[in-house]
């Protein structure tokens, strides 16, 4: 998968649409067409300001997933949470905890 698709993948995972997108990218709305239909690269401004959004900027540009990224996005999605801490390839949260896939999950 290209640079690209996996940016407009990214963007519907964190649940937005281009226009929401572009402006927490700090870029209008053509850039982020053109990014997403691999015409123009984003630069470093807007990768970083979209990292804190919760997109994995590592997956976009290497197509590698980033393990750092699960715990914001699932905080966005289920509210604030406390005390999120990985665990191999789990995330614990409070008295929660998730297996991400192939690790052992610990209870805290």
């Amino acid at each position: 998968m290209s640079k690209n698709l996996r940016l407009r993948e990214e963007r519907k995972r964190i649940g937005m649409n281009q226009t929401e997108f572009a402006e927490a990218g700090g870029v209008q709305i053509s850039a982020q067409t053109n990014y997403e239909r691999g015409v123009r690269n984003p630069d470093w401004d807007y990768l970083e300001r979209i990292s804190d959004l919760g997109v994995d900027v590592l997956y976009v540009v290497t197509g590698r997933r980033s393990r750092a990224v699960e715990a914001p996005v699932f905080s966005q999605q289920y509210g604030k949470v406390g005390n999120v801490v990985h665990a191999g390839d789990g995330v614990s949260i409070g008295d929660i905890s998730i297996d991400m896939g192939g690790g052992k999950g610990r209870k805290k």
